[in-house]
């Protein structure tokens, strides 16, 4: 998976997807949650993944492309 981006505000994610859909660029928003066993409050992260490839190349390709884009931070998430 190639993720473009991550934060904790919704909003910004979704300008984010905005902004990559019209550079042509698909995308879907992946919640991430978790609680924490201290105060028992669930933590969301919000990610923006910009492709899923068999091929880490193709994966590397992408990651420039969004890199050109601003997304400095991109990454390849393997799972």
């Amino acid at each position: 998976k190639v993720i473009a981006y991550e934060d904790k505000d919704k909003a910004l994610v979704e300008e984010k997807q905005r902004y990559l859909r019209d550079k042509g660029i698909e995308s879907i928003i992946l919640t991430l949650k978790e609680k924490t066993v201290k105060d028992k409050n669930e933590n969301v992260l919000y990610r923006l993944q910009a492709g899923a490839y068999k091929l880490k190349e193709t994966a590397m390709e992408k990651v420039k492309k969004l890199v050109n884009l601003g997304f400095e931070k991109a990454f390849i998430l393997e799972e």
